[in-house]
């Protein structure tokens, strides 16, 4: 469990390298992909939550016990449902890689800062 947790960011942070390579040679499907699995896999890790069981509903509970802020829990929903939208929805063509991949790395980033804490 604490190698799990000490190894997320760095998966985390792979995942949306390769992402970001998706995004450059404008792959949409395998770049939303990607980063729904970094951010998924990430919460996985770090909330001790085996991937077979975990939900929005279980992530945002051990979340909000760990005292992270709604605000930034929103902002991973909104992620993961970007995510889920431009790789099932028929029209994924008007969603913005850039603005989701940056959202991504800082939402990461704060999650990593607010849990090791």
């Amino acid at each position: 469990v604490r190698f799990k947790n000490k190894r997320a960011n760095k998966v985390a942070l792979n995942r949306l390298e390769k992402a970001e390579e998706h995004r450059k040679a404008n792959e949409q499907t395998k770049f939303y992909e990607e980063t729904s699995k970094a951010v998924w896999l990430y919460l996985s890790d770090k909330l001790n939550i085996p991937l077979a069981t975990l939900s929005k509903e279980m992530a945002g509970t051990l979340l909000r016990k760990r005292e992270i802020s709604q605000d930034i829990i929103d902002e991973v929903y909104l992620i993961t449902d970007e995510c889920e939208l431009a790789l099932y929805s028929p029209d994924a063509g008007d969603f913005k890689m850039n603005q989701i991949y940056s959202d991504s790395l800082k939402i990461i980033g704060t999650l990593e800062d607010k849990l090791e804490s």
